[in-house]
């Protein structure tokens, strides 16, 4: 089996991300694999919020604090990001036209990007050297040693067939966004650009 690296962006994306993972471990269970879900399998959910959302649709736990990037901490306003974004090195020029005023935002990001996408792309701006970090974590499990034989072992428990010669695959990266919300639309480009970096 390949490598597999699921990416959920947003609330909708992290909703999704859950009932994939639900599905995987009813799959894994059917076919009496009792190993959890292989390494070289890996979920990754990136929303505003420090806590994940969407309680409301199942065990919440099932996506780990590991699995999870809530890019506002506790306290922080969209003043706070702003702040940020023009406090660096060179000013994001890129940003000018679109960027959202602090003072014209009715929404606390405490809670999300209130479906604005570009609230949502500029806190993915001013935290993209965190959303990297985690990326690469995630990568890198997926390509640690023991990923692809686990894989392989599972492959020979559901089929009852050996893995041919090499019995190695590129690994493939699934984002999982919503392309209408905040967060998840706002910050999908530039996952993909990480991603492809």
């Amino acid at each position: 089996y390949r490598r597999m690296l699921f990416i959920g962006l947003g609330g909708s994306g992290g909703k999704t991300l859950r009932f994939m993972k639900a599905g995987l471990n009813e799959w894994l269970e059917s076919h009496g694999w009792d190993e959890g879900i292989p390494s070289g399998f890996q979920f990754a959910h990136i929303d505003t919020p420090t806590e994940p959302d969407g309680k409301d649709v199942g065990d919440s736990s099932i996506i780990t604090t590991e699995e999870y990037l809530g890019l506002v901490g506790r306290g922080i306003s969209f003043e706070g990001v702003a702040n940020n974004l023009d406090s660096g090195p060179t000013p994001h020029l890129d940003l000018g036209g679109w960027r959202v005023e602090p003072a014209n935002l009715m929404v606390s990001i405490q809670e999300g990007a209130g479906q604005f996408r570009a609230v949502g792309r500029a806190i993915g701006a001013a935290y993209l050297p965190q959303i990297k970090s985690f990326l690469n974590q995630a990568v890198n499990k997926i390509n640690d040693v023991e990923a692809q034989p686990q894989l392989n072992k599972l492959y020979t428990k559901v089929t009852g067939k050996p893995v041919g010669a090499g019995g190695q695959s590129e690994p493939f990266v699934v984002i999982v966004s919503s392309l209408a919300g905040g967060t998840g639309a706002g910050i999908f480009m530039d996952t993909c650009d990480v991603m492809r970096h």
